[in-house]
């Protein structure tokens, strides 16, 4: 069973572990939105100064 805890408070995370329950999921795997397409985390965010930038080299004029 899946449920969201992350907003449980503390005794309610030391009831669930001590009664066997495992606490942390292990996420899906990010998909694209199109086949060949990009995901979030092929993008970097540099708040110094900010833009965002992509590792790939980009066809569109800058």
């Amino acid at each position: 069973m899946l449920g969201d805890s992350a907003y449980g408070t503390g005794d309610l995370r030391e009831q669930l572990t001590a009664q066997g329950h495992v606490l942390v999921v292990k996420p899906l795997p990010l998909r694209t939105a199109m086949p060949g397409g990009f995901t979030i985390d092929d993008f970097h965010i540099d708040t110094k100064p900010p833009r965002t930038a992509h590792a790939a080299p980009s066809a569109a004029p800058q």
